[in-house]
Formats: structure tokens, C-alpha cells, sequence
């Protein structure tokens, strides 16, 4: 069973292509809609340049950007190596699913650590950071 979920990825590509999960335009019934996009950024040789989650709202939550004109150039930051997206929810005993504990993740990977952005259906955010 799928679940309508409040915050979705956008991810944007090499090529100036921009995926939104929400568009559900590579939705498979056997992979989720971040796994079809990894294949098709495999099979045509393409890069992931930003990754973001949206909520309902329109509020961004953005990983620092590996692209020619990075979100945060002026931090003088590092640029990701590569991205990542899961989802983890904690189910009470009933089946039941509290929207706060419910979470989109986004992970953005660098040499030798890991950002993490975690926001719940609630849109509430959460950082890590943790070493490789």
C-alpha cells in the first residue's frame, strides 16, 4: 500500500533534467520512484547535481549542491560526491502511522562524511552529520 506522503525529493540532474517524486512520471510498481530514477541516471550517464525535499506548502529543504552554481557557494563549502533518499517510519502496534513519525531523508555524501536532513510529515527538520 502507498502512502501519500506530505514531503517528497526533487532531484536534479547533469543534463538540466529535474525529477519530482511527485510527479510519480517514473512510478514503477516494483521500485519506488527514487530506485526507477537511479536507473534511468544510470542507463543514460547522467549525475545527480541537487537534491531537495518539498513539502505541500512549496517549503524547500536543500542538501548543499554539487552543480556549477551552488545553493551555498558563498559558505565556501565542499561539493557532495554523491546523494541518497530513504524513509523511515516507526509503526505503533495497531499498524497506526503518527505523522511526526513518519520522515523523509535526504543524504548528501562527501570524502570522508555524511549530511543527513531528516524532515517528518509534520515538516519538522532534523540534521546529522556523522563520519564515514
Amino acid at each position: 500500500m502507498e502512502h501519500d506522503n506530505n514531503i517528497t525529493f526533487i532531484l536534479s540532474l547533469n543534463n538540466g533534467e529535474t525529477i519530482h517524486e511527485s510527479a510519480n512520471i517514473y512510478k514503477s510498481l516494483e521500485k519506488s520512484v527514487w530506485l526507477t530514477s537511479q536507473d534511468y541516471i544510470s542507463e543514460n550517464a547522467l549525475s545527480i547535481t541537487s537534491l531537495s525535499l518539498v513539502n505541500r506548502d512549496n517549503q524547500h529543504f536543500n542538501l548543499p549542491s554539487s552543480g556549477k552554481n551552488p545553493r551555498f557557494a558563498s559558505y565556501n563549502t565542499t561539493k557532495p560526491i554523491g546523494y541518497n533518499f530513504f524513509r523511515k517510519v516507526l509503526m505503533n502496534m495497531d499498524g497506526s502511522i503518527n505523522p511526526s513519525d513518519s520522515f523523509a531523508v535526504i543524504v548528501a555524501e562527501f570524502e570522508k562524511h555524511f549530511i543527513e536532513l531528516w524532515v517528518n510529515e509534520n515538516s519538522d527538520v532534523w540534521i546529522n552529520h556523522r563520519d564515514k
